[in-house]
């Protein structure tokens, strides 16, 4: 009888069907955990047939965004993070009425109810003495019956109570893993446009080193045709020349592959190429700004490992018993996994400002050689109207000018690149070493 009134009074609040609903969303779950679908250089994407290979590829949609238009779509519309969110508003959904099931009607009170009308009629004093006696006998049977059912129902309603209540934490913890990952996969999103006009720099780089080749080519074609030089020199640099080609070739796939991979990471159509907008430098005060002891507290204080450890900390302290064989060890190792996590956060901060300092040094060497560059490129103007100076000679300062720029502008990415993941640090977001 009481099995069936507990079941009952389940179905009412719910709680029984949202067992089995929950139990499915908390598999899928940790099926989905920290899945991230990004291609890897080189790969290609689902149902694409790479260039040079079979029929011509479709044309591809290019989306220009820049690193806060990334940051946003892979938070918000990246497939795996809404997932996560998705299962975590459902839990919270299913145990939303957790908090109103603190009052309820008493399971034992048909008994004590029917209790109540025998002792009324044993106070009217009509009854002979057997049936009295049969009266009072059944009065403790009902008040026994409703003392019980109502301990044991109180019981299994208490258990379903922290049943719920640890679904809660669950959802949190879901929610705020998403949160994580969100920020990990926006972070690598960020990265990649990064990657995208680094490349462009070193592509810029071999069309530059490949002008510079045909220029010495049409000389040395010409030394050829006079016998001044041998087929084997010629030959050599073609070769050089020809290298130079399928290195710029390979960039450019490699950043269409890219191109491709943050468009999935943003949700974007699969037909969709990502070009990056114009990156731009931070000023010079907001890199000032960056405080070491600060912003490592704000990464310490915001770290979802750090959390992560200390919600294990704190479980397998509510579940510590001296007497209980391991639980000690379990703490201690608890313990020792929240230091070892809070040390590899300090390591991974102390990184990433060492990263920031080092590149603000090389962009003040790249702006100063660039300087120079210019300067002998005056000069040798100079000389070259006066001619004194040949015209390769000239060309190749024209050369080290360019080259100095493109210098500076990877400085400038690499400033740039290290500065975001200063922002992203104090966040939290930190690469910490495999295993920790």
């Amino acid at each position: 009888m009481g099995a069936r009134v507990l079941r009952k009074r389940e179905e009412r609040q719910g709680i029984y069907m949202k067992r089995k609903v929950i139990s499915a969303l908390l598999a899928c779950t940790l099926l989905a955990g920290s899945a991230v679908p990004a291609l890897a250089a080189g790969e290609t994407a689902a149902g694409q047939t790479p260039a040079g290979i079979g029929a011509e590829a479709p044309a591809l949609k290019v989306r220009q965004m820049g690193v806060l238009a990334v940051k946003k779509a892979v938070q918000e519309d990246n497939s795996t993070v809404r997932i996560l969110r998705r299962n975590a508003s459902a839990i919270e959904g299913a145990t939303g009425g957790s908090s109103s099931m603190g009052s309820t009607v008493s399971p034992g009170a048909a008994y004590s109810k029917l209790a109540d009308t025998l002792e009324k009629i044993l106070e009217t004093g009509t009854l002979d003495g057997d049936t009295k006696k049969a009266y009072e006998a059944q009065i403790i049977a009902l008040r026994g019956n409703a003392e019980n059912m109502n301990l044991s129902v109180s019981v299994q309603y208490q258990s379903a109570l922290a049943m719920l209540s640890q679904l809660d934490d669950q959802a949190y913890q879901l929610r705020r893993q998403a949160d994580s990952i969100a920020n990990q996969m926006a972070m690598a999103a960020q990265n990649l446009l990064y990657t995208m006009e680094t490349l462009d720099c070193q592509m810029e780089s071999l069309k530059n080193g490949i002008a510079t080749l045909d220029r010495n080519l049409a000389v040395m074609k010409v030394q050829r045709s006079r016998g001044m030089i041998g087929q084997l020199q010629l030959d050599t640099v073609e070769n050089q020349r020809v290298q130079l080609v399928n290195s710029q070739q390979t960039l450019a796939n490699m950043r269409e592959q890219i191109g491709l991979s943050l468009s999935q990471l943003c949700g974007l159509d699969a037909d969709t190429l990502v070009e990056p907008s114009t990156l731009v430098m931070p000023y010079e005060g907001e890199l000032d700004r960056i405080n070491a002891k600060t912003g490592l507290e704000n990464a310490k204080k915001n770290s979802f490992d750090i959390w992560s450890r200390r919600v294990s900390l704190r479980a397998a302290q509510n579940v510590y018993d001296k007497d209980v064989s391991g639980t000690a060890e379990a703490v201690k190792a608890a313990e020792d996994q929240l230091a070892v996590t809070q040390e590899s956060v300090e390591t991974a901060y102390a990184t990433v400002i060492q990263n920031m300092k080092d590149s603000r040094v090389s962009l003040t060497a790249a702006q100063n050689a660039l300087t120079q560059a210019q300067d002998d490129l005056r000069l040798a103007s100079v000389k070259y109207k006066l001619g004194t100076m040949s015209r390769l000679s000239y060309q190749s300062a024209e050369d080290a000018v360019k080259t100095a720029e493109i210098n500076v502008r990877l400085a400038e990415l690499t400033v740039a690149q290290n500065y975001t993941a200063c922002q992203w640090a104090e966040q939290g977001v930190l690469t910490l070493p495999t295993g920790v």
